[in-house]
């Protein structure tokens, strides 16, 4: 009986625990936004284009990504799959990673690249040593 009880009051303790932990923070949205521990990159120069026909894709990520063609576009509101790489077709990026990101213009994180520190956006990546859809990975770097 003394085992059955601290059991059901280790399986409460855990219940409790769980439920007691933070939301998640928030990540990549449409119209350009960026939450904290993320570097988020845009398909559109100026984080998307909201010209007369208007495009919202982004991506966020936590963590290095050695191939961004294995990664699809996010579109719109509803954050849905567009299936478009994002692999050679990133025009802007922000950073709120909380660290260094390093957009590299080849897989596997060789080539051309691009530091961003943690708070700074690039609004078009055409004037960046890894050039306007040009990465092809990117690389996390907390020190």
């Amino acid at each position: 009986m003394g085992t059955i009880t601290r059991v059901a009051g280790a399986l409460a303790a855990a219940t409790t625990f769980t439920l007691a932990l933070p939301a998640a923070s928030a990540l990549a949205g449409p119209d350009g936004g960026c939450g904290k521990g993320v570097v988020c990159l845009y398909a559109y120069y100026g984080y998307n284009y909201d010209g007369a026909y208007p495009r919202d894709l982004w991506r966020d990520f936590a963590a290095d990504e050695p191939y961004l063609g294995d990664d699809l576009w996010s579109e719109g509101r509803k954050g849905l799959e567009s299936g478009r790489r994002v692999d050679d077709d990133s025009s802007s990026v922000k950073n709120h990673a909380g660290c260094d990101v390093v957009l590299w213009q080849n897989p596997f994180y060789t080539g051309a690249h691009s530091t961003f520190a943690d708070g700074r956006a690039d609004p078009f990546l055409g004037g960046s040593e890894v050039g306007n859809n040009t990465a092809s990975s990117l690389s996390i770097w907390c020190v």
